[in-house]
């Protein structure tokens, strides 16, 4: 099994920069640490995928933390925060009524409690 990657170090930019760089830099070695066969030519398409998946989640989850901290949401707060935050960017894609069929499927239970 190869050494995992070590990290790398932004080349110049300022904190936001260098903390950003960092939060890819994580994402892209953990990728290609855990999928040594992205390096191969058949693992190209994959690598891409993965590598653009990680790097997005981990800017939104920094965006995201770094919007919370500045409003000072904590616990329970700060959860329905990021959760609405996840309803309203579903609802840009998705027409509602569709949202409704889909959350309906997955919560086929009545859990309201009423």
């Amino acid at each position: 099994m190869p050494q995992p990657l070590r990290p790398t170090f932004p080349p110049k930019g300022d904190a936001a920069y260098q903390q950003l760089w960092q939060v890819i830099d994580i994402a892209v070695r953990d990728a290609f640490d855990r999928h040594p066969e992205y390096l191969t030519a058949a693992g190209r398409h994959a690598a891409v995928t993965s590598v653009t998946k990680r790097v997005v989640g981990g800017v939104l989850a920094h965006l995201i933390q770094g919007k919370l901290l500045a409003n000072n949401l904590r616990g329970e707060d700060a959860t329905r925060a990021v959760m609405m935050a996840a309803v309203d960017m579903l609802l840009e894609v998705v027409e509602p009524a569709e949202f409704v069929e889909a959350l309906k499927r997955a919560f086929p239970k009545d859990v309201s409690g009423g």
